[in-house]
């Protein structure tokens, strides 16, 4: 389970925008071979929300789970590696700031893993979600399989994502599944708009406590 959430987390997280669009995605589907782990990811996972706000400069994604118990917002940037992050656990807020040499440590160990992926298009697998038409990749790893439906027509980069930066993938995934260890969980996208307010890339309100990457992943299980 631990395990399985930081894939997830860093999942989240990387993905960068280049144009004013705005996509909310959820949970569709959560599966595992194991009937503890599934009621556990049931009750974690599927009522999670992931909505973007994609700007020029700037990308927000907040993630809502266990019905707002749990809100993570995270800023990340198109050309440049940091990013900041806004964790509300319940009432306890911590503001996770890495510094330059965490920030250099996690982009090279990511960059040497990157090596064990693999993608591969699925010829003749498609999709249309939310109007736009998508194909099917598959990203494998020893570790990760994870299957995308990818369309081309919205303008927000999905060529980051977390430890497999050597990936090129153009286009942004509109429904994904990660399966780890027996659990597969499936992103669709229930909502895209061109335009949003830029009010809603404004940092989260609040008395935030700030941490450093390393200090937080002490904090956080399965981190």
């Amino acid at each position: 389970m631990r395990k399985f959430n930081l894939i997830l987390c860093l999942m989240l997280i990387a993905f960068s925008g280049a144009y004013s669009q705005y996509v909310k995605i959820g949970v569709s589907s959560v599966k595992s071979d194991n009937m503890d782990m599934q009621q556990q990811m049931e009750a974690t996972m599927k009522s999670m929300k992931m909505e973007t706000y994609a700007a020029s400069d700037k990308i927000r994604t907040d993630i809502n789970m266990m019905g707002g118990m749990v809100m993570m917002t995270t800023y990340s940037y198109p050309d440049k590696e940091d990013f900041v992050m806004y964790m509300d656990m319940m009432g306890t807020k911590t503001k996770v700031v890495p510094s330059a040499e965490e920030i250099k440590s996690i982009t090279e160990e990511n960059k040497k893993k990157s090596g064990d992926y693999k993608i591969t298009e699925v010829p003749g697998d498609t999709k249309t979600i939310l109007g736009f038409k998508c194909q099917k990749y598959n990203i494998a790893s020893p570790e990760i399989q994870v299957s995308m439906y990818i369309t081309k027509d919205i303008k927000i980069k999905a060529n980051r994502i977390q430890g497999m930066e050597g990936l090129k993938i153009e286009g942004y995934p509109l429904e994904y599944t990660i399966d780890a260890n027996g659990t597969k969980i499936t992103f669709t996208a229930e909502k895209f708009e061109k335009t949003f307010d830029p009010a809603k890339l404004n940092p989260p309100t609040g008395n935030y406590k700030e941490v450093n990457f390393t200090d937080f992943k002490k904090q956080m299980p399965g981190m």
